[in-house]
């Protein structure tokens, strides 16, 4: 994978990508925490690994049959406003961690 696409210089591309990939995250948190350590260590930015890790409640293979309990309606908003906040949520992370965070840099 390309450094720069989830860099400090990745900008609103760089969320994005990460809210995708982490909606396809299948698996346990202690197989990915370790792999997200090593993205921040090799340059990725906190706020990017933040919205993976806030996308990663969204279950794309659990959605059929959410919606036949639920209904489309509500799984589909239920996601939605999920992925909304795990964009916002890898941002006020990214905020807080460079202004407050242990070796924020400003």
């Amino acid at each position: 994978m390309r450094q720069d696409i989830l860099s400090k210089e990745s900008g609103f591309k760089g969320m994005l990508i990460g809210a995708i990939w982490g909606t396809l995250m299948v698996g346990p948190a202690y197989a990915f925490f370790p792999f997200f350590r090593e993205m921040i260590s090799k340059g990725a930015r906190v706020g990017v690994i933040a919205t993976t890790i806030g996308a990663w409640a969204i279950k794309v293979p659990w959605i059929p049959f959410a919606i036949t309990l639920l209904g489309i309606k509500y799984v589909l908003l239920l996601n939605l406003f999920v992925f909304v906040y795990a964009m916002l949520s890898g941002l006020f992370v990214e905020y807080f961690m460079t202004h407050f965070g242990k070796g924020g840099q400003k």
